[in-house]
Parts: structure tokens; sequence; C-alpha cells
């Protein structure tokens, strides 16, 4: 299990989005045998909850890491701090 964390961490941090899919699939029988089946989750997501949305149109769909940097960068620009001064 400590392996497999570690591949995980290693997936994320270095973006590797294959060894992210290899390591997420050997986690599933843990987070099952814990109790932490996600069936609800895919059944929001397949409609497609998992975007944001901010008005109907269909095309309008925006990943979350998107919205996030928006908005991020709005409060930025209001509050005029620059990107290296800024405090998360």
């Amino acid at each position: 299990m400590v392996d497999i964390l570690k591949s995980f961490i290693k997936s994320e941090r270095t973006g590797n989005w294959k060894l992210h899919l290899k390591t997420t699939v050997k986690m599933l029988p843990y987070f099952e045998s814990a109790g932490h089946n996600n069936l609800s989750i895919y059944e929001t997501f397949m409609p497609g909850f998992h975007v944001i949305r901010r008005t109907d149109k269909f095309w309008g769909g925006l990943s979350t890491d998107l919205v996030f940097e928006q908005k991020l960068m709005r409060s930025m620009k209001a509050s005029g701090k620059s990107i290296t001064n800024f405090n998360l």
C-alpha cells in the first residue's frame, strides 16, 4: 500500500497521467473495502456535472482548475497584487 501511495504522489507531482490512472486502479480495492465507493459521484458526473457552467450554453463548460485560476487572477488584479507577492 505504501508503494501504491508513493507512486500516486509521484504521478501527481510529475503530472504523469498514465501513472495516475495506473495507481488509481490499484487503489480501487482499498477504497471498496473501506466503503468508499463512488457510484453516486459517477452518476453525478455522467450528465455533465464534472464541469462548472456559468451559462446554460452547450459549449459553456469549464474545468474546475480553470475557473479557480480565473477567480484567483481576477482577485489579484482587483487587489493590485502581483503573482510574486500573493499569499495563498
